[in-house]
């Protein structure tokens, strides 16, 4: 078994497509077939289900994805500590952080940018999709963090909450905007929110529930881009948080109105009980949640609410990476924290 193979089993199972892989790897698609047919072979056990829709892994060949990750960041790991063993307690290797794609318009480039400036040997995967699909990649080791719409516990996760959430009515009516609006006057309008099971549209649903309404949904929509552009065509009036308004729509303008009584949603940092924390990994949840908290009291963030733990939280000195020692001329060698500013 070589570690090429292990990368290109990886590759494959998350591209879902040899062709896309090969493209990918820079390999051609043949050649990375008689791969993972040799790693079969060794192995004993087919890895992969191959069919026209692309291929999927089985039960042996999911073991071995989630195993082989491990290993490849280790073996990572182990070449950082060496080309950085001029470094004090260096923060190094792979961390892979999951957000819904509304979070991910307010805090991917700063998280990003921050964890650049201060944890450069953290090499930092962001994937960006619906909350119900990033759990499922948390829960299978797939992926370290993620950030969820939920504060309650649940069978095999830490959650560490980080905020709440208001949700808001959003159209093209610039001449109320501002304007609290009702559930109740919402039940009076086309409605487009997305689908069931959506943690968004099962907060609505309930609120509707309790107040004996029915929204007028003349269709689910599980895409942000396409939400906004409802909302600014006037087709219909979305409910969305402000964070998904970060970013404007090619079809024109839409306004937000808080909504009474408040809908909001819970977001909270979860990762695997089961799952073993790297010091790279403690940092890349350090940094998000002070990321987002910096987010929220700059105002940058707007419509939420941190979590009290969160709003007094200090930062984990221990989580301060140190640059390489210097040594001066007739003084002893001395660690330098790097700023914010500091590449």
């Amino acid at each position: 078994m070589e570690l090429r193979q292990l990368r290109y089993l990886i590759s494959v199972i998350d591209f879902g497509s040899f062709s896309k892989a090969s493209g990918q790897l820079n390999i051609a698609q043949p050649a990375l077939s008689q791969q993972i047919t040799n790693l079969e072979s060794e192995l004993g056990r087919p890895l992969l289900v191959r069919s026209g829709r692309g291929v999927s892994p089985t039960e042996a060949g999911l073991r071995l994805y989630r195993q082989a990750q491990v290993i490849l960041a280790q073996v990572e790991e182990a070449k950082s500590n060496i080309r950085t063993s001029g470094y004090a307690e260096q923060f190094v290797g792979q961390v892979s952080v999951g957000l819904p794609t509304s979070a991910a318009t307010m805090v991917a480039l700063p998280y990003l940018q921050r964890m650049r400036s201060s944890f450069p040997g953290v090499h930092l995967r962001i994937v960006e999709s619906l909350s119900g699909h990033l759990l499922e990649m948390l829960l299978k080791n797939r992926i370290d963090l993620a950030v969820q719409f939920r504060d309650d516990p649940a069978a095999g996760l830490e959650v560490v909450p980080l905020l709440t959430e208001d949700l808001f009515w959003v159209s093209c009516d610039a001449e109320n905007a501002g304007r609290p609006i009702s559930l109740r006057e919402i039940a009076t309008l086309p409605v487009s929110v997305p689908g069931k099971p959506h943690a968004m549209r099962l907060i609505v649903d309930q609120a509707c529930q309790q107040q004996n309404l029915t929204l007028d949904v003349i269709a689910d929509v599980d895409s942000l881009p396409a939400l906004r552009g409802i909302a600014a065509t006037g087709l219909a009036g979305v409910i969305l948080p402000q964070s998904a308004l970060a970013e404007s729509s090619v079809y024109g303008s839409f306004f937000s109105r808080p909504i009474e009584p408040s809908l909001s949603r819970p977001l909270s940092l979860c990762r695997s009980k089961d799952a073993p924390r790297s010091r790279a990994m403690q940092a890349a949840e350090e940094t998000l949640s002070f990321t987002i908290k910096d987010l929220v009291e700059s105002g940058t963030w707007r419509g939420v609410r941190l979590d009290p733990a969160l709003a007094t939280r200090e930062p984990d000195r221990s989580l301060v990476p140190r640059t390489r020692q210097t040594r001066r001329s007739h003084s002893a060698a001395e660690l330098r924290v790097p700023s914010d500013d500091h590449d």
